[in-house]
């Protein structure tokens, strides 16, 4: 079964914070974002057919300042 990014590196995250003295709540902040942006564009082919691509950009934490992407 493939995992998602995501999920590898939460796996990967709560791995590293077995080994530090951080309390869980720094795992549980750094794995829910901040906010989540869904957007749907519309491109139309060169046939004349219209297909809908879905973009998402996550921020999950904006503590050094504005974030980018």
């Amino acid at each position: 079964m493939k995992t998602s990014l995501f999920d590898d590196a939460m796996r990967r995250l709560n791995t590293a914070m077995q080994h530090t003295d951080l309390p869980d709540e720094v795992a549980l902040r750094v794995g829910t974002p901040k906010s989540c942006l869904i957007v749907s564009v519309p491109v139309r082919r060169d046939d004349g057919s219209l297909d809908f691509f879905t973009g998402y950009r996550v921020r999950h934490d904006d503590t050094r300042g504005p974030t980018k992407g």
